[in-house]
């Protein structure tokens, strides 16, 4: 009789860390936040998406013009904590590289048709295969407000811009295209033209690891921030929606 209790309130106490877990999974699940597996299935689409291309591009890239180690290039999103008080407190970058020919901001689109600028200002136009049409907000002009803020946090007027990397294959730009607008194949060219060209202002190079302190002091270090910022991201646009009906 006390062996089966025994092993009765074994099970019992067994099963409450359990019961937490789960608990704390669909708690998670509620809020927008990932769980550890959905974390380690993020990493895994990240290593097969265009994120990962362009990365492994940009990488080669710099590592052929500079020395390995004296520039930074982050593999994965960075989340900034830019406006705090906000709807959207944080922004998210792609990619983000500090050299000492500058600060580039890398926004990646997968869009598979010919891009083209539309009748706007920050509006852009694909053309797929299939003949439809898409009006898309140009990546330049999200990355606009990252910009804007990243120069407020240098001590120095440091070359500090964005580049759009489309890493789709069937990708294709338009002449009209603003020259910061890339294919995945001229990422190498541009940044060896970047570096030939002298930077303006009060400093002909960029300080690597003074740039990389007064950016990356704002950035979002929790494992979940990426969540949390598109958590955020969606809710304002349902906001937004609810308000214009």
């Amino acid at each position: 009789m006390l062996y089966r209790l025994s092993v009765l309130t074994g099970l019992i106490v067994g099963c409450v860390p359990i019961f937490y877990y789960f608990k704390a999974c669909i708690a998670r699940d509620r809020m927008g936040l990932p769980s550890p597996y959905s974390r380690i299935e993020d990493a895994k689409k990240f290593d097969h998406a265009g994120e990962y291309r362009v990365y492994e591009a940009l990488k080669t890239a710099l590592d052929s013009m500079l020395t390995p180690g004296t520039y930074f290039l982050s593999k994965g999103p960075v989340i900034l904590k830019h406006a705090p008080g906000r709807a959207v407190p944080t922004c998210e970058i792609d990619h983000l590289i500090i050299c000492c020919f500058g600060i580039f901001v890398v926004e990646t689109k997968d869009w598979g048709g010919a891009v083209r600028p539309g009748a706007h200002d920050g509006e852009l136009i694909v053309s797929f295969a299939s003949g439809d049409e898409a009006s898309r907000r140009s990546p330049l002009a999200q990355c606009a407000s990252k910009i804007a803020f990243i120069k407020r946090c240098q001590p120095v007027d440091w070359r500090v811009e964005s580049i759009a990397v489309f890493s789709n294959p069937k990708a294709r730009l338009s002449k009209d295209c603003p020259r910061n607008m890339i294919l995945l194949a001229d990422i190498e060219d541009y940044l060896r033209a970047r570096h030939r060209e002298p930077m303006g202002g009060e400093c002909g190079y960029v300080d690597t690891d003074i740039g990389k302190g007064t950016i990356l002091i704002h950035r979002d270090n929790r494992p979940n921030a990426a969540a949390i910022h598109r958590t955020a991201v969606q809710h304002a646009r349902h906001q937004s929606k609810r308000r214009s009906c």
